[in-house]
């Protein structure tokens, strides 16, 4: 229907709920509106119901990223002393548009030098990059013949209606529940309309767990966060995050050994900042 229809919708129904409470407040002489007020603030110190998605695999062992390169430059270095091309790919935010842009962008190159892929080492990614490195990864994972095409099949979709939908009825009614219901999050509905999208073949490659699809890629991805509590960047990685390496860096996968749908990892650079109690056990 599109985000325009769907505030129209919502907005008919809370006018009526508040028709009915405004009437009640006349038929009976009872603050109603104050109280709800009152009981919403109250309420907001322990309903969060932002829930991070986990699976039920557990991450295994990660490589430093200094064992990781060497493995990666042995298996492309033919003979000693033979100069091995390195390709290091930024992918910077700005919604679906950044998105679309970024798998657009990495189509055409691997398109016209096939061996961009087997010569790329990492993609750092944040926000609308990370989706658009995700399904451009996950296109060539699953053999896609047309990369541009089918990227842009996925990244046109309507990503903005699910998710207001989610803001102004299921959202908005956690903030009237004492308690948290995190299937009423809004950053599910964003998530799970990602994976719609991108629901081809057989399954969708971004509902598979981020560890166990990328922990066989010879390459390495760093998805960026920020933590609420320090500031500090978080980094959803198939390496381990050193500080000695990564300044001022966390990594995700110590607060956890789950392992998370790539549309979680994401979401997360995409919602940033996060907090670790969000990560649903």
């Amino acid at each position: 229907m599109g985000a325009g229809t769907v505030i129209l919708f919502a907005l008919g129904a809370w006018l009526f709920l508040a028709t009915f409470l405004d009437y009640a407040e006349k038929r009976f002489r009872f603050p109603f509106t104050f109280t709800l007020i009152v009981m919403v603030i109250g309420f907001s110190f322990f309903n969060n119901n932002r829930a991070i998605r986990t699976l039920d695999n557990e991450v295994s062992e990660r490589q430093s990223i200094e064992n990781h390169f060497e493995k990666w430059y042995q298996s492309r270095m033919k003979k000693d002393g033979e100069k091995v091309p390195v390709f290091l790919v930024a992918a910077q935010g700005g919604g679906v548009r950044s998105a679309y842009w970024s798998a657009q962008v990495l189509s055409d190159i691997q398109t016209e030098f096939p061996a961009f892929d087997k010569q790329t080492y990492a993609y750092s990614t944040v926000s609308g990059g990370s989706l658009g490195v995700a399904t451009y990864k996950g296109l060539l994972q699953s053999g896609s013949i047309d990369l541009k095409n089918e990227s842009h099949t996925i990244l046109s979709k309507d990503f903005l209606a699910p998710i207001t939908s989610w803001l102004v009825v299921p959202d908005l009614v956690q903030k009237f529940l004492p308690f948290p219901v995190n299937k009423l999050d809004r950053t599910r509905a964003l998530e799970l309309s990602w994976e719609e999208a991108a629901n081809i073949n057989e399954g969708s490659f971004l509902s598979n767990g981020f560890a166990e699809t990328y922990d066989s890629d010879e390459c390495i991805y760093l998805f960026n966060s920020t933590e609420v509590e320090n500031g500090f960047r978080t980094l959803i990685s198939n390496v381990r995050i050193d500080r000695d390496v990564f300044s001022m860096s966390e990594d995700f996968f110590q607060a956890t050994n789950r392992d998370i749908p790539i549309s979680t990892a994401v979401g997360l650079s995409s919602r940033f900042p996060y907090h670790p109690a969000w990560i649903s056990l």
